[in-house]
C-alpha cells in the first residue's frame, strides 16, 4: 500500500511538472506569435516605404536606375561614358585634391622622366567609377563598399567608359544587397581601373 501511495505521489509530481512545462511552452508560443506578427508588420511597412519613396522621387523626375527585384546575377548594367579627359580637367583636379605633382600638369616635366606627356591622377579614374556606382544606386540603394585597382595610365584625350556586372545578389539581416564587378576602360581591352562595390537596397 505504501509503495502504491509513493508511486501515486511521484506521478502527481510528474504531472505537475508537465503542466508547468506546458504553461511555459504556451508562453513561448505566444511570444513567438507576437514576434512573427511584428516581423510581418515591419516587412509590410518596409515594402510600403520602398514603394512610397520610389514614387516620391519618380514624380520629381529622379531616375530609378535599379530595382532589386528586377536584377539577376551575371547581368551587365548600363555603362557610363565620360567625356574625354582634358589638361584643364587635370589642373582643376590637382587644385581640388591637393595633388600638385607636375607629372599631372606639366608636359615638359613628364617628358623629362620618360613619359609622352602629362597623365591623369589615378584617383581621378577612381572618382569616375565612384560617380558611376552612385548613379547606379540612385534613390533606391546606397553604396556600402567600394574598392579599386589601378590599371593602364590615362592621358588627355582618353575617353573612359565605366561598366558594371552583377556578380552576387544576397540578403543579410533583412537587407538586400548586390555585389558589382567594376571596370573602367579607355578603349576595349585597355583597362585603366577595376574593382568591386556593394549596394544595399532600401
Amino acid at each position: 500500500m505504501d509503495g502504491f501511495l509513493c508511486l501515486l505521489a511521484n506521478f502527481s509530481i510528474l504531472l505537475a511538472i508537465l503542466r508547468v512545462l506546458l504553461a511555459k511552452f504556451r508562453v513561448l508560443l505566444a511570444i513567438l506569435r507576437v514576434l512573427l506578427a511584428k516581423q510581418e508588420s515591419n516587412n509590410f511597412f518596409k515594402r510600403a516605404f520602398k514603394k512610397h519613396i520610389k514614387e516620391f522621387f519618380r514624380r520629381r523626375g529622379a531616375r530609378i536606375v535599379l530595382n532589386y527585384e528586377d536584377l539577376h546575377e551575371g547581368v551587365e548594367l548600363e555603362p557610363l561614358v565620360k567625356p574625354a579627359v582634358t589638361k584643364v580637367q587635370l589642373v582643376k583636379y590637382a587644385g581640388a585634391s591637393g595633388d600638385f605633382n607636375p607629372l599631372h600638369t606639366d608636359d615638359e616635366f613628364a617628358q623629362s622622366i620618360g613619359m609622352p606627356g602629362v597623365i591623369a591622377h589615378g584617383m581621378l579614374v577612381m572618382g569616375f567609377l565612384g560617380e558611376y556606382v552612385n548613379r547606379l544606386a540612385g534613390v533606391t540603394a546606397e553604396l556600402t563598399n567600394f574598392r579599386m585597382r589601378f590599371g593602364a595610365i590615362t592621358r588627355p584625350g582618353d575617353q573612359v567608359t565605366c561598366s558594371a556586372k552583377i556578380t552576387n545578389l544576397y540578403e543579410e539581416e533583412g537587407n538586400q544587397f548586390a555585389r558589382l564587378e567594376l571596370t573602367a576602360e579607355k578603349a576595349p581591352g585597355k583597362v585603366v581601373g577595376s574593382g568591386q562595390a556593394s549596394l544595399r537596397f532600401f
